[in-house]
């Protein structure tokens, strides 16, 4: 008979001389064999050993002496000898305390499930709490995001009798996908020969059941979900919350998100894991990486199409109100021309939407806030931002074209209330001012103690650590450079957008090409059949303005160029734009569509100055890059220029018999 080791599965073991055999791979203590020897008396014996169950072995007699009596014992003292509290100081999953060994399956699967469902359900509790307390939400979310998360529960099926079952055999059916032939008969025969498979249950191929029922809990009701819950039910009680708003509250830890583990071991939250569940609640309840905006409210949609709950569109009001406190513009104005924008044309992109790819619905928000501030301030190319440093220079100043014309013809107030010019002075210093770094990121002090609290949540350092840590401190401290050096790098990366990523708003190539291909598939059929080509030739900008735009405008000083219109154009080539001459004349009063043309297989887009200057802006004031929100003002322009021509087209038709019937 062959002997295998219980650690490796070699069959290759030696005496120890101790009476065990050692595995000669492993080095591992064999418990399947050991040496035994007669006993000394038996092999004096005349007779031999004699083993029967008559014939027994009786230990000597000791007489036995009359105890003294024990003095009286503090009980209190006893449980707790030396004030500390009465906790195992062995880990719950270390042997048979806490593996789950000696359970049956289906109790392990269990209390694995109700554990993680537990714990989701306390992190959408306190984050509801945090919303209320911190950020001003109205308490009614509270219990829209008990229904949308006890709804959304039951369409995962994940508390069904036979979940765990499925998630078994999920687990082996991707097996069989993704592993050889080979590979399958090799890890079927290393399970077969170990023998520690026989105590712990495990699929074809190996794997812990333990691990696929957490794996594919975490698979179908990811921790992500707990936000986008919240998120959802915000959007449900109309309050003007965004999807930033919540990524940047969980960077900055002032939502419960990415160290709230901590508290779940705690006996007011769920306490330490019993023995039915082998895993340690870091493990369970830890994220491995923040949350995205633009996948927050992919998220968010998402669950809302699974539960079959209508949505309403954002609340318009509220966020534009947000944004345009946050711009030098005044408000109430702009407003009212933007709430006309978006009752007229209700652009689809201010639904929520299960879709990655498609332009979330702050950016759509902030595309009707460009168009009327460009409609006010009649922005469409005639070069009021050249002409501005003209202005300063001492040049002759000419008529400003660009004040919004009113019925009352009250022509000083015009002036003073929407100066084209000012509004481009503010935006400038509104884009190099606007700096959204969070609080750690301040000094590496701060920086450091985020990184302890927050992102090495519950790791713990050894006393020689600690004391290195102290001494590399001591010997920074010395050497520190100066603070105005550092401000200004930190400074730099925030104005540069070095310091943002993709799934905070800054989408990548890949999601800008995507995103067209979208949007190009994807124009109905009225659009197609009814855009007249004609106006949109008169509308569109000329080749030959792109081609000669690396020149300078006439009626700019060269002193001025070198500065600020070096810098715009600098600044445009980072994003991906391509600085566009002034238009000379203006051959329609429609919309000013821009083309976008292939250099280097990337999309470059051409835009004037003056419209770049509000671009950026309102696109840093949205956490999004400027060539996102291009796309997103270019796409609602063009439905504005469809339905306008539509309703032309409807009067025409309606125009015709009535004149017909009156001849």
């Amino acid at each position: 008979m062959t002997i295998y080791c219980d650690a490796c599965g070699g069959s290759e073991l030696d005496s120890g001389g101790d009476g065990f055999y050692y595995c000669r791979l492993c080095g591992s203590q064999s418990q399947d064999i050991v040496d035994t020897a007669p006993d000394d008396t038996d092999i004096l014996a005349a007779a031999g050993g004699i083993y029967s169950i008559s014939q027994r072995r009786h230990p000597p007699a000791v007489p036995s002496q009359t105890p003294a009596p024990l003095p009286p014992v503090n009980r209190g003292a006893v449980d707790t000898p030396y004030g500390f509290e009465d906790r195992p100081s062995v880990p719950l999953d270390f042997g048979d305390g806490g593996g789950g060994s000696g359970l049956e399956p289906e109790v392990i699967a269990d209390g694995i499930r109700t554990r993680y469902v537990r714990g989701l359900q306390l992190m959408i509790q306190l984050q509801c709490e945090a919303l209320v307390d911190r950020h001003g939400v109205s308490p009614s979310i509270c219990g829209i995001t008990g229904t949308v998360w006890l709804r959304f529960l039951a369409e995962t099926k994940v508390l069904s009798d036979d979940w765990s079952d499925e998630a078994f055999e999920s687990s082996e059916a991707v097996g069989l996908r993704y592993y050889s032939q080979e590979q399958k008969e090799q890890k079927v025969s290393n399970r077969r020969r170990s023998r520690k498979h026989r105590s712990i249950p495990r699929n074809l191929y190996g794997r812990r059941a333990a691990d696929i029922w957490l794996e594919s809990l975490k698979k179908t009701v990811p921790l992500s979900t707990s936000l986008a819950v919240c998120f959802l039910a915000c959007h449900v009680a109309r309050a003007p919350v965004l999807a930033t708003d919540f990524s940047k509250w969980v960077l900055e830890e002032k939502l419960p998100y990415l160290s709230l583990f901590i508290e779940f071991d705690k006996d007011r939250y769920l306490g330490r894991p019993s023995k039915a569940c082998p895993f340690s609640t870091s493990r369970m309840f830890r994220p491995k990486t923040g949350v995205g905006s633009w996948k927050l409210e992919a998220t968010a949609g998402s669950i809302a199409r699974r539960i079959g709950l209508h949505l309403p569109p954002v609340n318009f009001h509220g966020i534009a109100r947000r944004y345009l406190e946050r711009l030098p513009v005044p408000v109430e104005k702009v407003l009212a021309c933007a709430c006309g924008i978006y009752e007229w044309s209700m652009p689809p992109d201010l639904w929520l939407s299960a879709n990655e790819c498609r332009l979330p619905t702050w950016i759509g928000v902030m595309s009707v806030i460009i168009v009327a501030i460009r409609i006010l301030y009649k922005i469409h190319g005639q070069g009021i931002w050249e002409k501005s440093f003209a202005c300063s220079s001492g040049l002759k100043k000419s008529k400003p074209a660009s004040k919004v014309e009113e019925v009352d013809g009250n022509d000083k107030e015009c002036r003073l209330e929407f100066d084209t010019v000012e509004l481009f002075h503010n935006l400038e210093a509104l884009y190099e001012k606007t700096d959204d770094l969070p609080d750690f990121s301040k000094d590496l002090a701060s920086y450091l103690k985020y990184c302890k609290d927050v992102i090495f949540a519950g790791m713990t350092t050894s006393f020689e650590e600690e004391e290195l840590i102290r001494t590399l401190w001591t010997i920074y401290e010395k050497h520190e450079p100066e603070k105005e050096s550092i401000d200004g790098a930190l400074k730099s990366k925030g104005i540069d957008g070095s310091m943002k990523s993709p799934e905070d708003g800054c989408g990548s190539l890949d999601q800008v090409r995507r995103i067209n291909e979208l949007e190009n598939g994807r124009k109905s059929d009225n659009e197609t059949l009814d855009e007249d080509r004609s106006t949109l030739e008169m509308n569109r900008v000329d080749n030959n303005d792109f081609e000669v735009a690396q020149e300078k405008p006439s009626f700019m000083p060269e002193a001025e160029e070198s500065i600020a219109l070096k810098r715009l154009k600098l600044d445009m080539e980072q994003n991906m734009f391509q600085y566009l001459l002034p238009r000379r004349a203006m051959r329609s009063k429609g919309y000013l569509h821009y083309e976008r043309k292939v250099k280097n297989c990337e999309f470059t887009y051409v835009a004037h100055a003056d419209y770049y200057v509000l671009l950026r802006a309102c696109a840093k004031l949205a956490h999004v890059e400027p060539r996102i929100q291009h796309i997103s003002v270019s796409k609602l322009e063009r439905r504005l220029d469809w339905i306008e021509r539509r309703i032309r087209g409807s009067l025409v038709t309606l125009r015709e018999p009535l004149h017909q019937r009156g001849g």
